[in-house]
């Protein structure tokens, strides 16, 4: 005969593997609305209107009291820096040696044999250990290149346009391996653009489908308001390739960003590298030497054309390039899209078995989701939660159990 304690725990133990089995269902229902609910954005499109590029950090140091021009350089500097109304993804700090020789900042800095004032660039917060990537005496020459040369105008232009990416071709020297180098890339490229199609389902401004879909308008609601686009941009599928010389001294700031996006770079100088652009600026991984070859270069390109997925972009490979842009304006508005991001890149990690390394002085712009009033993530945080008490809660009872008698 079984004890009156006994049944109870028999009885409690039945319902906590009840319990245990809904709260399994759930997680599972979960994960499916998470994969069932993926965004048809493609991934160009999507890095551009909804990723905010990462702050650089840029140092200004001086031992004694600015002239007025110096001033007024670095007031110029300030001028563009987001703490103070500027477009540049760009913080900078104004540092005088002699009045905080302990402050924290200092041990970044190389200041062994450098004029001062001078200007020191470092890769933004969100990568790692800070990263110098540049640095020149205050000049306004340097101020000048520090947020704009003519190959990022050039980008710029091309992401206004629609282009799916810019690849810069950094040339080695070698004329012969870069020409060759070049062919492969823009063949390649075209061969992808001949080939690749738009994700189906991608809602234009004026309501065309994407993938010959029935055309829809915001105002019937029948179509995923996170695959809808708001912004005038056209969405195509687009290549475009241009070459950097090795010692162009107006490229000088943009060479230190390419150079320092994964490590080991400087030592494949006297190889090609080439390098995808895409979105706001991210700059991923490069193709060196022998790996710009047809099938690397596909994936990397049908990555950028495949639709989005729903990743955070500090968990993606790359580094956002220093521009000095108003992209909201770019844009013609602000996007519709749902906050999700991309998925880790196998392409160019994969091809060049490293990943990107970058950091800084200063606090990083955060991906802030924009409020978008739908309920789909509301509610699958609200099941979550759930089932994150319903697993407490089983955890508790079994506690409990195994006290009594």
């Amino acid at each position: 005969m079984v004890s009156e304690p006994m049944k109870l725990v028999g009885e409690a133990r039945l319902c906590v593997k009840n319990m245990a089995r809904l709260c399994l269902v759930c997680l599972v229902w979960l994960g499916a609305c998470e994969l069932a609910g993926g965004c048809n954005v493609p991934v160009f499109r999507f890095a551009l209107e909804r990723w905010v590029s990462d702050n650089y950090a840029l140092v200004v140091a001086h031992d004694k009291v600015l002239t007025p021009a110096q001033r007024e350089l670095t007031d110029r500097l300030l001028g563009k820096s987001t703490e103070n109304g500027g477009k540049a993804n760009l913080s900078v700090q104004v540092l005088d040696l002699a009045a905080t020789p302990a402050d924290p900042t200092v041990k970044y800095l190389p200041l062994e044999n450098v004029a001062l004032p001078a200007v020191f660039l470092f890769f933004p917060a969100s990568f790692g250990e800070p990263t110098l990537i540049w640095q020149a005496a205050l000049t306004a020459d340097s101020v000048e290149h520090i947020t704009g040369s003519p190959l990022r105008d050039e980008f710029v232009a091309q992401a206004a346009t629609g282009t799916t990416a810019l690849w810069i071709l950094l040339e080695s020297g070698q004329p012969a391996e870069d020409a060759a180098a070049e062919q492969v890339l823009r063949e390649s490229l075209a061969a992808v653009q001949q080939e690749s199609k738009l994700p189906a389902g991608v809602v234009h401004p004026a309501g065309a489908v994407a993938g010959g879909s029935t055309p829809a308008t915001a105002d019937n609601g029948y179509f995923d308001p996170e695959n809808q686009l708001d912004s005038g941009i056209p969405l195509r599928i687009g290549f475009e390739v241009v070459r950097m010389s090795a010692g162009d001294p107006r490229e000088d700031v943009l060479r230190g960003m390419l150079l320092k996006v994964v490590p080991g770079l400087l030592e494949k100088r006297e190889r090609p590298l080439a390098f995808p652009l895409f979105g706001r600026g991210r700059i991923l991984a490069p193709l060196a030497g022998d790996e710009i070859r047809h099938e690397s270069i596909t994936a990397i390109a049908r990555y950028l054309c495949g639709p989005c997925a729903c990743q955070v972009k500090a968990q993606n490979p790359g580094v956002d390039m220093l521009l000095d842009v108003d992209w909201e304006a770019k844009l013609a508005g602000v996007s519709a899209i749902a906050p999700r991001t991309l998925p880790p890149l196998s392409g160019t990690a994969a091809i060049t078995g490293q990943a990107p390394v970058a950091p800084s002085l200063a606090p990083s712009v955060a991906d802030q989701p924009a409020a978008t009033g739908l309920p789909g993530p509301m509610l699958r945080n609200g099941l979550l939660a759930s089932a994150t008490v319903v697993l407490l809660v089983i955890a508790a009872t079994f506690g409990i159990l195994r006290r009594r008698p």
